[in-house]
């Protein structure tokens, strides 16, 4: 008689039944199936866990409060996700000096630019002298100046600056030829400076120029003191700046090429820009040089940029816990030319409920960056500028906020000068969990 024999017939029965489902499973086991059948209330080791690409299952939630974070006091990585890359600047006029139907030699006095504004010039007198061969406004294929004896080489210098320009036919490029053919004349004297001012389309812009320059006979007398040595400068009313930290010298600046042995030619973009409170601008062209043996050059495409760097601003992170800072940051980045912009400035009302946090850890990578804003303020103003050379700086600061929720900083919120609006920055903060 077995053991099952001294159990009631029932639970013989549910003996046998459990004793079957154990033996099934350890057989589906051996089989590599992996399928197990154990009725609930029976007890068994468990198997070891199969590796599982299915998700841990959710822990129990727990019956109290999670801590209420504390405000941090250690600054967030300044944010790299928002900066954009400089970007070329808006050209806001143009002057290629093509602007004549035939083949005439003007002077730059006489000329009249492309519509709609039709520039006009003037220059001082020693620059406009067709005997001199000063101021003529010719291609390598148009007429000759009559009283000009240096034709050959004006119209040398037009063609080079045609390759410079990328003219389809470089032998038909207009420039302004300015040869001192014979007669000397005083330093810083004027060259080229616009009859009338060039709409800027707005105020508190930077401005800055380029032009294209070629020179031939460089050092002729061994002194580089001979060659031209040209400044741009803008006039915002009384508003005056120089566009050069260096004025231009074809001869030996580091960005030309020459293009025909002995003339060294290249465009020439200012590394300052001008802040114009206006809305219009003058252009002025000087010679720091009077000489007449070298200070042989010819300028083409004098070209006005608007070159007003870009604000930006971001919260890194974007999304944190109530109590916890987040750091807002003000990115300004600079124009393709990378010119020197001094005394932007912008002022920021911060969102409802955001304030300046209790640590601020002001930072900034701005040259002449203003104070740093004070613990619990509801608005921040800079002023700060942009070195040369320079493709961004960024101004951070540590801000908190009194409740939950989401937290707009668009364009209708700041005051700037000299900077482009901000796209809209959002922080979100988030309550802390209920408790159970």
């Amino acid at each position: 008689m077995t053991h099952l024999e001294h159990l009631p017939e029932t639970a013989r029965a549910r003996r046998f039944t459990l004793l079957m489902r154990v033996i099934t499973a350890a057989v589906l086991i051996a089989a590599g199936t992996g399928i197990v059948a154990v009725p609930s209330y029976a007890v068994v080791p468990s198997p070891m866990p199969h590796p599982s690409t299915s998700p841990s299952p959710m822990p129990h939630p727990s019956t109290s409060p999670s801590p209420m974070p504390l405000p941090s006091t250690s600054p967030s990585p300044t944010p790299t996700s928002a900066p954009i890359l400089p970007q070329a600047p808006k050209v806001l006029f143009r002057d290629d000096f093509e602007s004549i139907l035939n083949a005439a030699v003007k002077l730059l006095n006489q000329y009249r630019g492309a519509m709609p504004i039709s520039m006009s010039y003037t220059a001082n007198p020693f620059w406009l002298n067709e005997a001199n061969c000063n101021g003529m406004v010719q291609s390598a294929i148009g007429h000759d100046g009559i009283l000009c004896a240096l034709n050959a080489e004006s119209k040398l210098l037009a063609k080079v600056l045609g390759v410079v320009n990328h003219s389809a036919d470089p032998s038909t490029n207009r420039v302004v030829a300015e040869l001192t053919a014979s007669t000397a004349g005083a330093a810083n004297l004027v060259e080229l400076q616009t009859a009338r001012t060039i709409p800027v389309g707005a105020k508190n812009r930077f401005v800055t120029a380029s032009i294209n320059v070629a020179s031939e006979n460089c050092a002729r007398v061994g002194s580089t003191s001979r060659d031209a040595q040209l400044q741009l400068s803008l006039a915002d009313g009384a508003n005056i700046g120089a566009l050069f930290s260096t004025p231009i010298n074809p001869c030996t600046a580091k960005n030309t090429k020459t293009a025909v042995k002995g003339v060294y030619a290249g465009t020439f973009t200012g590394d300052t820009a001008l802040l114009v409170v206006g809305n219009t601008v003058g252009v002025t062209l000087r010679n720091g040089t009077g000489s007449f043996l070298g200070n042989d050059h010819a300028f083409d495409d004098l070209t006005i940029l608007d070159a007003t760097p870009q604000l930006t601003t971001s919260f890194m992170p974007s999304t944190v816990p109530l109590g916890r800072s987040s750091r807002l940051s003000y990115r300004i980045t600079n124009t393709a030319e990378l010119a020197a912009k001094g005394g932007f400035s912008w002022s920021n009302a911060l969102p409802a409920g955001i304030s300046v946090a209790a640590v601020p850890l002001f930072s900034s990578t701005c040259a002449a960056v203003s104070a740093a804003p004070v613990a619990g303020a509801t608005a921040v103003s800079f002023t700060a500028s942009l070195a040369r050379d320079t493709a961004s700086c960024v101004v951070s600061v540590n801000v908190v906020t009194a409740s939950a929720g989401a937290f707009t900083n668009d364009a209708s919120r700041m005051t700037l000068i000299g900077l482009n609006p901000a796209p809209t920055a959002v922080l979100t903060v988030t309550a802390p969990p209920r408790p159970f």
